[in-house]
């Protein structure tokens, strides 16, 4: 129970981090094109 308790955490972390690597470069691309020059 232990093991499957670390696995599902490892596997949320996991997805959180492709999230971020994926979605954070739109988002910044977003708010530098929303930024006034």
């Amino acid at each position: 129970m232990r093991v499957d308790l670390r696995a599902r955490l490892v596997q949320s972390f996991c997805g959180a981090v492709t999230v971020g690597f994926v979605v954070g470069p739109d988002v910044g691309r977003a708010r530098h094109v929303e930024l006034p020059d």
